[in-house]
């Protein structure tokens, strides 16, 4: 057998969950309740005001970016509303520090 044993018993044993309407409205509920709540760094006055902000709220992103490739290298993906739920900002504000961190490689 080649590939990885543990990762697929783990996908086996989600796609069971999710095909399951019971199991998977019981899913779909615990997500619910554990949804990305805003970190509190991201809502203090010292990140959000001042000259500095626009550059804090790029450091945010990268640093978040870096936090999810270390906990998962092999998915470390954040979408554009993840990024607005951590970090409470507008996907407009987003969406100008990604240009601008894209652009300055």
């Amino acid at each position: 057998m080649t590939g990885d044993r543990e990762r697929y018993e783990m996908l086996t044993e989600a796609y069971r969950v999710l095909s399951d309407p019971k199991q998977r409205e019981l899913y779909d509920r615990q997500f619910e309740i554990q949804q990305t709540q805003a970190l509190t760094i991201f809502l203090s006055k010292e990140f959000t005001d001042g000259i500095e902000a626009e550059s804090k709220i790029r450091i945010g992103l990268l640093c978040l970016l870096y936090a999810k490739r270390r906990a998962n290298p092999d998915f470390a993906a954040l979408s554009l509303l993840d990024l607005e739920n951590l970090m409470a900002f507008p996907r407009e504000h987003l969406w100008f520090a990604i240009w601008y961190l894209k652009a300055k490689r």
